[in-house]
Formats: C-alpha cells, sequence, structure tokens
C-alpha cells in the first residue's frame, strides 16, 4: 500500500492526534438521517482511544458550513466524545490543550472557515498547531485538495485510518485487481461526472449497465423515444452510444408528468407526454442473468427517482446480488443511504462511504491525497510528543 495505517503505526501514550474523519452524513430537521459513515470512521476514533491518544476530530458537513452539533449528537452516541463550536481560535486552542489521553473532543465543520476549500498554508498552520500526528480517514473527501485533506498530510506525520485504508484496499478489487466477467451498473442525474466514468469501464468491464438521467440521454441520441423525461446536455462519446457493452433499459416504469399515472411499458410505447422514473422487471432479468456469471459487481447510483419514491427497482437488484458470489460494491452517497434505509447494506460485500471520490479514482486511478501520501515515502521512525 502506498501509506501507512494507523493500525500499525506505533502511537506513543499522550500523543496528540488530529482525526480528519468521515462526517459528511445526511441531516434532516436537525437530526442525522443516516449514520452509516459514522459508523465506520467510529472505529479509527475507538481505535486512538485504545492507544491512549489525544484525540481531535475535525470534517466537514454539507457546502454552507452547516454546523456538525447534530453530527455531534449521532457520532457521541457511537463513541463519546465533545463538542466544541468552534474550529480555530482560543476556545478551540484551551479546549485541545486540554484533551486527557483516550479523550477525543470535535471541532466545528472545516468549512466554516473559507481558508479551508483555499488550501491556505496560514490556515493549515493554525489546524495543525498542538498536533504530533495527522491521521486521514475520510474518502469521501479524498478528492478535495482542501487544507484539511491534502494541505495537513504536507504539513504533518500522516496515516490512513482504519476506513480509508479499507476503502482504498476495496477499490483496488475493481480496477487493478478485477476480477472478471465484471458488471457495471452506473445511473444518476449528472452525466457529466458519469460518462468518463462509464469511458473508463468499458475497457474493462465486459457489460455496463445504464440508467437514470444517463439512461435517457444515450437512448434519445439512439434514437429512441423517452417522452418529456429529464436529458442532460452532456454530449454523449461515440465509442459508449455504439458499444454493445452499454446496456441502456428495455422496459421502464413511465408516469405522466404530474404523477396522476403510472405504468410499466416496453420502451416503444413511451408517450410524449410521459417521463421515465425507474427501469422496468424485463430490465433487471436481463441484470440477472449476467449477475449469474459475474465476478464482479458495481453499483454506483440508483436506477429510479428515488425522490418521488420510485426505489424498488434498485432495492431488487441488492436481493439478486446478495445470491452471488461475486465480489459486490456498492458506492455513492445516495445509494448507500437508500440501501441503509431499507436495511439492505449487509447484501453487498462492500459499502463504500465515497461519491465524487470513488467516481475519481475510477475515472481517473488516483486522488490528491493519495497523491500527496506518496510524496510521505518513508514512514516517520519517530514522532515528537507535544507537551
Amino acid at each position: 500500500m502506498l501509506f501507512p495505517s494507523i493500525q500499525q503505526a506505533q502511537i506513543p501514550h499522550g500523543a496528540r492526534v488530529l482525526l480528519r474523519a468521515s462526517l459528511n452524513v445526511p441531516v434532516q430537521g436537525g437530526e442525522v438521517t443516516g449514520a452509516f459513515r459514522l459508523q465506520q470512521t467510529a472505529r479509527t476514533i475507538k481505535l486512538l482511544k485504545e492507544k491512549g491518544a489525544r484525540i481531535t476530530v475535525i470534517g466537514h458537513l454539507g457546502r454552507k458550513g452547516e454546523s456538525l452539533a447534530p453530527v455531534h449528537r449521532a457520532l457521541s452516541q457511537i463513541t463519546p466524545l465533545t463538542f466544541i463550536p468552534a474550529l480555530v481560535g482560543e476556545m478551540a486552542y484551551k479546549a485541545r490543550k486540554n484533551i486527557e489521553p483516550g479523550e477525543a473532543l470535535l471541532l466545528e465543520n472545516t468549512r466554516t472557515d473559507p481558508r479551508e476549500t483555499e488550501n491556505d498554508d496560514l490556515f493549515v498552520e493554525e489546524v495543525a498547531a498542538q498536533t504530533d500526528i495527522f491521521v486521514f480517514d475520510d474518502f469521501s473527501a479524498a478528492h478535495r485538495e482542501h487544507a484539511s485533506t491534502v494541505g495537513l498530510i504536507n504539513e504533518l506525520p500522516s496515516y490512513a485510518g482504519i476506513l480509508f485504508y479499507e476503502e482504498v484496499t476495496a477499490v483496488l478489487r475493481l480496477t487493478e485487481r478485477l476480477e472478471k466477467p465484471a458488471v457495471a451498473i452506473i445511473s444518476g442525474a449528472k452525466c457529466e461526472t458519469k460518462i468518463p466514468l462509464i469511458e473508463q469501464l468499458l475497457e474493462s468491464y465486459e457489460t455496463v449497465f445504464v440508467g437514470g438521467v444517463i439512461a435517457n440521454a444515450i437512448l434519445k441520441q439512439r434514437g429512441f423515444q423517452i417522452g418529456a423525461s429529464k436529458v442532460d446536455g452532456t454530449p454523449i462519446a461515440e465509442n459508449i452510444l455504439n458499444s454493445r457493452n452499454v446496456i441502456t433499459p428495455h422496459d421502464v416504469i413511465a408516469t405522466k408528468k404530474d404523477f396522476s399515472e403510472t405504468r410499466m411499458i416496453p420502451l416503444q410505447e413511451m408517450q410524449p407526454d410521459e417521463i421515465i422514473v425507474d427501469v422496468g422487471s424485463k430490465t433487471l432479468k436481463a441484470m440477472q442473468h449476467h449477475f449469474e456469471n459475474a465476478k464482479t459487481i458495481l453499483l454506483n447510483g440508483p436506477l429510479g427517482w428515488c425522490e418521488k419514491g420510485f426505489c424498488t427497482q434498485t432495492t431488487e437488484i441488492s436481493g439478486l446480488v446478495a445470491n452471488t458470489q461475486a465480489y459486490s460494491f456498492v458506492g455513492g452517497g445516495e445509494t448507500v443511504a437508500l440501501l441503509e434505509q431499507h436495511d439492505l447494506l449487509d447484501d453487498w460485500r462492500f459499502i463504500s462511504t465515497g461519491g465524487g471520490s470513488l467516481l475519481t479514482y475510477l475515472a481517473e486511478g488516483t486522488l490528491p491525497v493519495i497523491e500527496a501520501f506518496k510524496k510521505k515515502i518513508k514512514r516517520p521512525k519517530s514522532v515528537p510528543v507535544a507537551q
């Protein structure tokens, strides 16, 4: 592996550890509605407590600098820690100074300070103060060149947390260590992020099923009637349009634009005033046929318009995958949240916390955080302990 793991590190008792954790979870009405990421990253917090570290946890929530107070309430139910509603400054400094070995505190959202996304050197120094070791455990943010990602790795002796190490190890089974035949199901609404991914997958995956707005765009450019369905204007590459390995829905669940009438129909029966909201049962049977011989199955993105309640076929896929012997991998925040909501996570061999980071890795083969770790070729031989 390209970076040292905190599990093998010799952490002196009382060492001050700064942990970038995976905290960007769904919050509604002031409460966390999906705690999967917190459960996974909490393993690193617990390990550091066992090693007697003085732990400061940082991370982000949302894009607008929302408070981490709801996250603290949910995370503290998994492992106790104190919340400090500040990131830098006197309040944060005093709280970090007074941490006892085996204790942890959570600072406020890193994105409350605009210098975070700018990867500002002075901000990195402020956050890195009172720190002996930095642990990165947020795969979902590994595609960001921010202060609390690559900035701190460059500044401090750094290790991979349990979750991040496992994520990178798992994603290698989708790329460098891929077992074939391999099947990918790629869906969602953002063609601009998924089209490059599909192009990359076609180089090594025998079958790529597509759904959602991506499928709409491909179907339309292939000359099929998609009615009034949403279409992304992103150009579709000719190699995708002409590939027999890219499989679009055979049948669909269609509804009127006012959702007054819903039916499952062959694609050819789509009417101009209907929209596609999910794939049909024949499409699922086609997927099942490919699953039977697959050694690797990747799912990224729900097949249906889940915000409107059309998520049945995506959950059905989970059951089909559970009956295979394949290495099954599911990623994408919305997809994982849906499976968590329906108690289907156990159907998959690996559940990724990554969204954009997963897409970036699969398309480009690396991430900014991985590149930052590469620069630290030698494992730190000794760690000075701050007083």
